[in-house]
């Protein structure tokens, strides 16, 4: 068997040349690389950090408020009125109903009603609470009511007292 040769200080020299060229190559060619010389849309979410992955979807602090907008458009000054109305109660017989209607003054819409009565509450029921416009039910709603109706049924002769709220 023949013995290895003896290292010589040219091939010591030799190796640690080639070592330190090795190792100098790949670290100049990760400074050298720049955002410049990546193309668009070649990398991708995995070839990001975990830590990096995980902060993709977490929103940043909020930026400075932005200046205020215009002014909206004036609107108009309402003056809001109760206006009632009292109708003598007469007794509904079973089954039937009775209406008490009332209205703003003109220039007034109206904006919705309450109801009671001079009776229990088991006395006096309230079946439907409709908006009128000039005596007729409202079909558009309260849009352009100028008045109100209440139809109920009453077990005793107690009046019954109507609020519409009227706005100008």
């Amino acid at each position: 068997m023949k013995r290895p040769r003896a290292l010589t200080p040219a091939t010591a020299i030799a190796f640690l040349v080639g070592i330190g060229v090795a190792t100098a190559g790949t670290a100049t060619a990760a400074q050298m690389i720049t955002g410049k010389q990546i193309r668009n849309g070649t990398i991708t979410a995995k070839d990001l950090s975990k830590g990096l992955r995980a902060q993709l979807g977490v929103p940043g602090p909020a930026g400075p408020a932005g200046p205020a907008g215009p002014a909206g458009p004036t609107g108009s000054l309402s003056t809001i009125t109760t206006r009632w109305f009292q109708k003598q109660g007469t007794i509904t017989p079973t089954g039937q109903v009775d209406v008490a209607q009332g209205s703003c003054n003109p220039g007034e819409r109206a904006l919705g009603a309450s109801y009671t009565s001079g009776g229990t509450a088991t006395d006096f029921l309230v079946h439907r609470s409709l908006p009128m416009i000039d005596g007729e039910v409202a079909g558009d709603g309260v849009a352009n009511a100028n008045g109100w109706a209440i139809v109920y049924s009453l077990k005793s002769g107690q009046s019954v007292y109507v609020n519409i709220l009227c706005a100008r």
